[in-house]
């Protein structure tokens, strides 16, 4: 038996940052100011994809840090909840917030349950995702307890210390790649032998840009609007996470906060489906860089958000009629009795003589690309806003259409543009068997981001690359930043790049 060849990882990212409680505030006399130190934790959740692995998912039922000096494990969560790593597909996204004990820390304990794997089949018409029978932990049990040290950047055994810091993180890797084991033939076993370590960051790594982590996966719906400013910001709003089933965040805008779909803060509204790129500021809050509002008005008793993967479309060539996804999530939550979780649902554009409407993030969007009824194609990550129309087959009639960030796995072929060590481009041939083995251009900005490489000019075959971004499918050939495409055929805008060890 072996490792699986495929290249993922999949992290939980908890950053902590202290706070003071008490009379006095942050004005304590020494001789209490130790026990009454917390630490507020947030827990985040990333996962780098496996080539048609659709869902990997298990149930955290406890993590817990272990004091340094000995004593009783802190907890890290109230309650069980539910990941699905594949979901995340190399974004990061929040779990859950919480409030510790500030003291040194050298060592994480988290305990998993129930694990499934899905694969995506395309030898069905349209696709679907399939499960991998009798997905066990290597123990043959369905529950596993890990351990993992912590480390710091330099590599070296160190501990988490709320004593001293004013605002601390751990990363700690699930390494998917090492951790998800084959059969002499590459096939999945459906045996997880989980793989993790953890690192330290600290606030001093972080700055006003960055604080301790980002998230580019939160999306949800708004629960309430408070458009009072306080401090640095100028004011919040409240997001119900997860399709309903997960927590409620309280998201902090500033005069820097982007809105695209409404002119600001003060035009959403409860139930509206938003989308938010956000950091953790180094004195714990979820800070909102960008909201996107792809649907103006809040859903309908029939309507829903639908998100997910593109799997067919039809006419293959021209103006989309329709496309099949593959429901990944959607809101309200209710509607899974309608539209399961990893069903296909077809979607019908510019139905019943109503227009659809064509949204993508123009934050993200550095070469301009236009996405509309014929650049719909395969593999693109989308979500819908529509009225659901029960079948057999069960559709939605669009109003509107909105591209999302997705990731592409697969290597790099051939070095297309360099205007210098960020912008250009080069052609990658994806291993995802959507795409069929044909490659696309992936462009590169000055804003890219790339790591586990020094940048474009350090790109080879091997090893496996993710490329993070904007996926189009272009009808037409063209160029951008020097390095061109033959159409028909996908053009990536990478935001990210990261090569993955050999």
């Amino acid at each position: 038996m072996r490792k699986l060849t495929l290249t993922g990882l999949a992290s939980l990212v908890i950053f902590s940052a202290v706070t003071f409680s008490g009379c006095g505030g942050s004005t304590m006399s020494p001789s209490n100011q130790t026990a009454a130190q917390t630490g507020t934790v947030a827990v985040f959740g990333s996962d780098a994809p496996l080539c048609d692995v659709f869902s990997f998912q298990v149930t955290i039922t406890s993590a817990e840090l272990v004091p340094q000096n000995g004593g009783s494990p802190v907890s890290l969560i109230s309650s069980p909840f539910t990941v699905d790593f594949a979901r995340l597909v190399d974004f990061a996204t929040i779990f859950q917030l919480s409030k510790i004990q500030a003291q040194n820390y050298s060592k994480l304990t988290m305990t998993m349950t129930n694990p499934s794997l899905m694969v995506l089949d395309v030898t069905s018409t349209p696709p679907v995702p399939v499960a991998v029978p009798n997905t066990v932990f290597s123990n043959n049990s369905t529950t596993m307890t890990v351990n993992a040290n912590i480390h710091n950047s330099d590599d070296q055994e160190s501990e988490l210390d709320l004593g001293d810091q004013q605002a601390m993180g751990l990363k700690l890797d699930f390494n998917l790649r090492e951790s998800v084991l084959t059969n002499s033939t590459g096939q999945l076993t459906g045996v997880v032998d989980p793989i993790l370590r953890a690192k330290l960051t600290s606030s001093e790594n972080g700055d006003d840009h960055e604080g301790l982590g980002q998230t580019a996966e939160l999306h949800g719906l708004v629960q309430s609007v408070n458009t009072t400013g306080s401090g640095n910001f100028t004011g919040s709003f409240s997001l119900q996470v997860f399709g309903g089933a997960g927590p409620v965040f309280t998201i902090e805008v500033n005069s820097s906060t982007d809105f695209d779909g409404v002119p600001g803060l003060d035009g959403l509204m409860a139930n509206q489906f938003v989308e938010v790129d956000a950091i953790v500021d180094t004195s714990g809050n979820i800070l909102a860089k960008d909201v996107e509002v792809p649907a103006t008005e809040p859903p309908e008793a029939t309507d829903g958000v639908f998100l997910g993967p593109i799997v067919a479309v039809t006419p293959s060539s021209g103006n989309a009629v329709s496309f099949t996804m593959v429901v990944r999530r959607e809101y309200p939550e209710e509607l899974s009795e309608s539209v399961p979780r990893f069903s296909p649902l077809v979607v019908n554009l510019n139905a019943n003589g109503t227009t659809t409407n064509f949204r993508l993030p123009s934050w993200l969007n550095p070469a301009s690309l236009t996405f509309n009824a014929a650049s719909v194609g395969v593999g693109e990550h989308v979500g819908v806003r529509g009225t659901i129309v029960m079948g057999p087959p069960v559709s939605a009639d669009a109003q509107g259409v909105f591209l999302r960030p997705r990731t592409v796995l697969g290597n790099f072929t051939k070095l297309l543009s360099a205007l210098d060590d960020k912008a250009g481009g080069f052609a990658l041939t994806p291993c995802g068997s959507l795409f069929q083995g044909n490659p696309m251009t992936a462009l590169t900005f000055e804003g890219t981001l790339f790591s586990g490489v020094s940048g474009l000019t350090g790109l080879s075959p091997q090893p496996t690359i993710a490329t993070r971004g904007l996926l189009f499918y272009e009808q037409s050939s063209g160029a951008s930043n020097g390095a061109p495409w033959t159409a028909p055929t996908w053009v990536m805008e990478a935001h990210a790049v990261r090569q993955f060890p050999q």
